[in-house]
């Protein structure tokens, strides 16, 4: 699984963490790759080390080139955004893009939850290790048969079809 984002202390990826250390007992080669950096990182690796599951969790810091990020999402299986505060939340849209199911929160200042749809191309759960750790499950097992619906979803979004949509609006406002 994998993750991509500022840490901070609204992107709760200590719960991300405690979910992948749920998620190990079961699995226990099961990887999570942190991508980002900022000032709960010490803090998020002192966590880890202290669960035990450094060989789990892969801090890797702030990637420079973004194909390097979006190589490391096209090798994941699931991409978790456990954030109670997103604004468009574009890194979930590029996970989606790049076929991955997205779990994110359901959280009233998290607009990433807008564009899933629960099932289809990710799962909206409450801020809860557990329900992270079994939507992360079922994502693992079952992440291939939304891989469609994830590409169809963020297809939405295609910078092209959106000048279409906006060009179309400003021609029929009337001044």
């Amino acid at each position: 699984m994998i993750f991509a984002g500022r840490l901070i202390k609204d992107k709760n990826v200590d719960v991300l963490i405690r979910a992948v250390n749920l998620v190990k007992e079961e699995i226990p080669h099961v990887k999570c790759f942190i991508i980002g950096d900022g000032p709960e990182r010490a803090k998020l690796e002192k966590l880890t080390h202290n669960l035990g599951i450094d060989e789990n969790i892969k801090f890797l810091g702030f990637l420079e080139n973004h194909n390097d990020v979006i190589s490391h999402m096209k090798a994941s299986k699931v991409f978790v955004l456990p954030s109670t505060r997103e604004g468009f939340g574009i890194a979930a849209l590029e996970a989606n893009a790049c076929g991955l199911p997205v779990i994110t929160i359901d959280h009233e200042k998290n607009a990433s939850k807008d564009f899933i749809e629960n099932g289809v191309n990710g799962f909206v759960c409450r801020l809860s290790e557990k329900e992270i750790a079994e939507k992360i499950f079922f994502s693992l097992e079952n992440g291939s048969i939304m891989e469609k619906k994830c590409l169809e979803n963020s297809m939405k979004y295609d910078w092209n079809r959106i000048t279409d949509i906006v060009e179309v609006f400003y021609k029929g406002v009337k001044k």
